[in-house]
């Protein structure tokens, strides 16, 4: 379990931590994976039957990881909309500034 909570920290962490700064995608794909496998895992867990179990892993895993990935390109586009915004409000604020400035100093 120690193990589970690690790697939901660790998919916690790096999500928050990508708002402020950009994470490597390659980092950030293989913590989905590693994350996916842990829950699956944890899922599969109850099945005593060993083959069973591997399949139920790999069923589990297989629907998981393109939620994951559907997730993770979600935010990315909602991320990028928000900084077209906040770049779109900073230019604005410029000119109305400068627009400012200028009338100031002439009017």
């Amino acid at each position: 379990m120690g193990q589970a909570a690690n790697t939901i920290d660790e998919y916690v962490e790096l999500q928050s931590r990508q708002r402020w700064r950009s994470v490597p995608a390659g980092k950030l794909e293989l913590v989905r994976k590693s994350y996916a496998q842990q829950l699956a895992r944890s899922a599969s867990q109850s099945v005593t039957d060993r083959r069973k179990r591997a399949e139920l892993k790999a069923e589990i895993y297989s629907h998981l990881l393109p939620l994951l990935e559907m997730h993770a390109r979600e935010q990315a586009a909602t991320r990028a909309y928000y900084q077209k915004i906040l770049a779109g409000l900073t230019a604005g604020l410029l000119i109305a500034t400068g627009v400012i400035a200028l009338l100031v100093v002439w009017g």
